[in-house]
């Protein structure tokens, strides 16, 4: 990895815990409609290695959520409003918009959640 992308890696691994802190925010206020659980802390949204640069310098962001039950018959809709909730709750802050790239289902009722950093 050549030093520009390592400084944009330590730059994304220091934003991070704004992240967690993001979406524990979007989901205390957003869970029960989403079919979520909310975390006691933002920290039990982490996971290892849950930060990455593209080779363009795009940050992702890897976020773990407990399903409380499945609400939505489509993954789209279930990532609509996700993305909805996530616009709401980064407006609300006045903070730059965090934007769902990626939605997957993980073992033992979990979801995966892969954002960036996007513009209004």
């Amino acid at each position: 990895m050549n030093s520009r992308l390592n400084q944009q890696l330590m730059m994304a691994i220091a934003f991070y815990p704004d992240v967690l802190a993001l979406v524990a925010s979007m989901l205390q206020q957003h869970a029960a409609a989403l079919g979520l659980m909310t975390p006691g802390l933002p920290e039990q949204l982490a996971v290892p290695n849950g930060v990455d640069v593209t080779a363009n310098g795009v940050p992702l962001y890897y976020v773990a959520v407990k399903r409380r039950n499945e609400q939505f018959r489509s993954q789209m809709a279930f990532g609509k409003a996700i993305q909805e909730a996530i616009d709401a709750t980064c407006y609300a802050n006045c903070v730059p918009p965090l934007v769902l790239l990626r939605v997957e289902q993980l073992l033992g009722g979990y979801i995966g959640l892969t954002l960036t950093i996007g513009g209004w």
